[in-house]
């Protein structure tokens, strides 16, 4: 009777871990037998809808693990969003919150771009805007039950599941079923660049950034052990040298910069020591595979020629397309495609638009130019309306320290090199990037009360 009661003790302490850890044994069995997915998707919704506090991170622990697609992944994780939708929706509802000022300005804002998608344009593409809904629903739904969502579950299971999803990727050379499933032809000097179960090794290395600077957060928070930080350090650095991505490795040193910095601010004897076994474990791995980290460092001085992109590209052999593999001349071809097409700038040409046999500013690496060739500058800013919006309120009410900024920054920076990818993607990762802004109000009010529970013993002491 007392090991029963134990083992339900353990179990609520830590069912976010045990339910996910079942999901993915789940998954990865169904590769090889796909009658699971059935399973794994009832399993999954009954733990996003029983435990629906956590449902967010449930939806953002699939998000790595959703592109075992052949075998239903991509169903799953679709079916799942569709059920925490329906779910807060009937909440949302029930609870009344419709009631609340700010909540009908957030939805009037989220309905005026939806109308703006909606207006014609070159080409449309229902599809399209329905991802657009999902991150605007995602980012209604975190602002509207801001108070009841488990944020740092959030983070914590998103990059368990890119941690999961990357080694089960290494294991794709002795499981022919998963190689099959998760092909990549992305080569260089005869290396594979690794990508977990994503196909594209940029796609991969982005999630992987803003998981790990996430877990900063909440190591500098004080949500997560010294050692949880250590081992994700050192893991995230193993697979961005197995990626050899160039952002990627940028990103590890501008995490290196930021960390610094923070600890800089508000130094302790104990941080130091972290931040130096976290390099030093790190580099450990770096000289292990020194022979793929010199593939690393030489695809900073690669020639970039027209070969690589098919015609239209003239390089100019500077410094900063080499350490860019020519994006920055890609970059100058999509801004004087917008000043040859200002309407299309303004307006864009549409959901369903694709540039890459023409070389417009869909092939240009960069989500920011991608998002304004679909729907211009205009709906660009009207979405930056609608998310500030959302952070407006913790951004005035709260006091926000430097490192609360680290995922956003490592977002912006890793979409900045970006090919277009899914939007729903996108809509998780600016999720977790707002986690810290979101989670200020409560640190701030924590910090309140603790003030004054202070000032009270004081005061009474004091009588």
């Amino acid at each position: 009777m007392l090991k029963n009661l134990h083992l339900k003790e353990i179990y609520k302490k830590y069912n976010l871990y045990i339910n996910c850890c079942i999901i993915f044994l789940l998954l990865t069995l169904s590769i090889f037998i796909p009658y699971l997915n059935i399973i794994t998707l009832i399993y999954s919704v009954f733990c996003i809808c029983f435990y629906w506090q956590d449902g967010l991170a449930y939806l953002i622990f699939l998000l790595p693990l959703k592109n075992i697609y052949v075998v239903g992944g991509k169903e799953v994780f679709a079916i799942c969003i569709l059920a925490y939708f329906i779910l807060m929706f009937i909440k949302f509802c029930i609870e009344k919150r419709f009631k609340e000022k700010q909540n009908i300005f957030i939805m009037i804002l989220c309905g005026v771009f939806l109308i703006y998608l909606l207006l014609p344009r070159i080409t449309f593409a229902l599809e399209e805007i329905a991802r657009v809904c999902i991150i605007i629903a995602i980012l209604a739904i975190a602002y509207i039950f801001k108070d009841k969502i488990n944020f740092k579950s959030a983070i914590k299971a998103f990059f368990i599941g890119v941690i999961l999803a990357s080694l089960l990727g290494l294991l794709k050379p002795y499981i022919t079923k998963l190689n099959e499933l998760v092909q990549t032809d992305f080569q260089y000097e005869g290396f594979e660049r690794f990508c977990g179960l994503d196909r594209n090794p940029n796609f991969y290395i982005t999630i992987l950034i803003v998981s790990f600077s996430g877990m900063l957060y909440l190591y500098l928070n004080k949500d997560i052990s010294k050692y949880s930080i250590c081992v994700s350090f050192v893991l995230t650095n193993l697979f961005v040298l197995l990626s050899l991505s160039k952002s990627g490795i940028l990103a590890i040193a501008i995490i290196l910069i930021l960390w610094l910095i923070t600890i800089c601010i508000n130094p302790s004897k104990e941080r130091w020591i972290i931040f130096f076994i976290s390099i030093a474990l790190s580099v450990l791995v770096y000289v292990i595979n020194f022979e793929r980290f010199q593939s690393l460092f030489s695809r900073f001085f690669i020639k970039v020629d027209d070969n690589n992109y098919g015609g239209g590209f003239s390089s100019s052999g500077s410094l900063a397309e080499s350490l860019t593999t020519g994006r920055t001349e890609l970059w100058k071809m999509g801004l004087q495609y917008f000043i040859d097409h200002p309407i299309r700038f303004l307006f864009g040409t549409g959901t369903s638009a694709s540039g890459r046999s023409t070389m417009l500013p869909q092939d240009c690496h960069n989500t920011f130019l991608q998002i304004i060739y679909k729907i211009g500058i205009v709906g660009l800013l009207i979405y930056l309306i609608v998310f500030i919006a959302f952070m407006w309120y913790y951004i005035k009410n709260n006091k926000l320290k430097f490192y609360y900024f680290i995922p956003g920054a490592m977002l912006v920076w890793q979409i900045m090199f970006l090919d277009y990818f899914s939007l729903v993607t996108l809509g998780f990762l600016i999720i977790v990037a707002c986690v810290p802004i979101v989670l200020s109000e409560k640190k701030s009010n924590e910090e309140k009360n603790k003030k004054e529970g202070f000032n009270d013993i004081n005061n009474y002491s004091g009588v």
